[in-house]
């Protein structure tokens, strides 16, 4: 029997839609699976695009629910449920549609009434059946009903990556899926010995050398949102460089370190981590000095991305910090 835990990132208008939304998520939850959503997350920094892209990259599947309002907009006139979907469709998660069958059937306030909307919706409708499979329901029951259903046929066809307590986490496929430093920092800590052919710039912070971070713990049930909480750590740069490496070596786009939060556990269970954005700025400009990052970018859909690629002195110096000693 699987251990792990699976989250689903629950998609729709809101008000229109509110009743629905709750007794899905609370279907869910039921079942065993954790809800995320707009209405759970904390006020952030972070644009709410932005914001809303975290977490859908830390959920396993995408469920989106329309009825007959096309919803919030951003400056381009798209909605923020539309953006969600393109997003989780860009990154190859599932994608599990529900559909109003009848949306001119339901009151007023619940109906666009504005025709750029209306055209909007019926191009997201359009969109979201061509070339997938969708289901429609016209009843609050059978739409619970079916999206349990469904993400549980999910989980079968596609199992996700899913979630895992810290001290289940037993062997490195575990660690590779989850895409965190399971290891402890300790672990980290007792292989700190700098290799004789990397060297670095006496004048600079060096590896050895420690840096303070600021992580943001916010906690929920996976339903509702219980509070927050705010952790400083002093860590060395070494410390950080490897237990981010994994995630260097392949080239990763700046924000996910924010959410990988390098390692830096919480007691609870269950969170979301949020590393301080100055604190990530700095991370990277002391790497890339010391010479174990190069910097890359490209322009995604949303703005300018910063990615973080692994140099050969920074291969060598993980290789000399964890290779085995006689």
């Amino acid at each position: 029997m699987s251990n792990k835990i699976y989250q689903v990132f629950l998609s729709s208008t809101y008000q229109d839609l509110e009743k629905e939304r709750l007794e899905v998520a609370d279907a869910l939850a039921k079942a065993g699976y954790r809800v995320a959503g707009m209405e759970y997350f904390p006020a952030t920094d972070l644009s709410q695009l932005d914001y809303i892209y975290r977490q859908i990259d830390q959920s396993d599947y995408y469920v989106v629910i329309i009825g007959g309002r096309y919803g919030s907009t951003d400056e381009s006139g798209t909605s923020y449920t539309e953006h969600e979907y393109e997003y989780a469709k860009s990154i190859g998660m599932p994608v599990l549609a529900f559909i109003h069958s009848a949306p001119d059937q339901l009151i007023s306030i619940n109906v666009e009434n504005v025709p750029l909307k209306m055209e909007r919706l019926t191009q997201f409708r359009d969109k979201l059946r061509a070339n997938r499979v969708v289901k429609f329901w016209d009843d609050k029951s059978k739409l619970v009903t079916d999206v349990v259903i469904s993400v549980g046929q999910s989980v079968n066809l596609l199992p996700g990556k899913g979630w895992v307590r810290g001290d289940q986490a037993a062997d490195i496929e575990v660690y590779k899926e989850l895409e965190n430093a399971r290891s402890t920092i300790r672990d980290y800590e007792k292989r700190l010995d700098i290799g004789t052919d990397v060297n670095f710039d006496p004048n600079l912070i060096g590896p050895d050398d420690a840096i303070t971070v600021s992580v943001k713990y916010v906690y929920s049930d996976g339903m509702t949102h219980i509070g927050e909480e705010i952790q400083n750590f002093n860590v060395s740069i070494s410390v950080l460089y490897i237990a981010s490496y994994d995630m260097i070596l392949v080239g990763s786009e700046e924000y996910k370190f924010s959410k990988f939060a390098f390692g830096l556990k919480s007691e609870k269970q269950d969170h979301y981590t949020d590393i301080n954005v100055e604190n990530i700025v700095e991370i990277r400009t002391q790497l890339h000095a010391l010479g174990l990052i190069d910097l890359s970018g490209r322009v995604g859909k949303y703005g300018s991305i910063v990615c973080w690629n692994a140099t050969d002195k920074g291969k060598r110096f993980v290789a000399n910090k964890l290779a085995m000693r006689k």
